[in-house]
């Protein structure tokens, strides 16, 4: 007996199984999103908390090797904004940028994800996009502003390094 084309009970079987795939995909979808709005949040509340520290501090972000250890003593932040909402491990996932200073140019990165650490500073070397896949990070400028910034995208952020070179020579 010769069949022609796929019974109900197959295409039923098969429309099921697309329909799980597409509600896991979605789902991972949305909770990535979900990380990576949590991860801007945390480095939002973490800046703000830069501004609070260099109020009070003659207009000078926290010495980046004791920035986390400062903004906890001196600010209202606590632990867990330090921690990126995608990893499982280490204290602290995000460093800061030991050239931003408040009178920086805006554009110039302060705060960004990296590997799990504690009071971590530097720059492009240590950026980390492992928190997200490696698809991109969360960056939080010197003016405040935030961005998602695409992993081909990182080697366009500016450290606040130019001219520093220049007079180092």
């Amino acid at each position: 007996m010769k069949r022609d084309g796929f019974t109900i009970i197959e295409l039923a079987v098969a429309g099921i199984i697309i329909a799980v795939l597409v509600a896991a995909y979605c789902t991972f979808a949305s909770i990535e999103e979900d990380r990576k709005r949590c991860g801007s949040v945390n480095l939002l509340l973490l800046r703000r908390a830069m501004d609070v520290y260099a109020n009070g501090h003659d207009h000078h972000f926290p010495s980046p090797d004791k920035w986390c250890d400062l903004l906890l003593e001196y600010t209202d932040v606590d632990e867990k904004q330090f921690r990126c909402p995608a990893q499982k491990r280490g204290r602290c996932h995000y460093a800061m940028n030991p050239n931003a200073e408040p009178n920086s140019p805006g554009d110039v990165v302060l705060l960004f994800e990296t590997k799990g650490g504690w009071n971590q500073s530097g720059g492009p070397e240590i950026l980390s996009t492992k928190n997200h896949w490696l698809s991109g990070c969360n960056v939080r400028f010197v003016d405040g502003h935030g961005e998602w910034v695409k992993a081909e995208d990182i080697g366009r952020l500016n450290w606040g390094t130019a001219g520093k070179e220049q007079s180092a020579k």
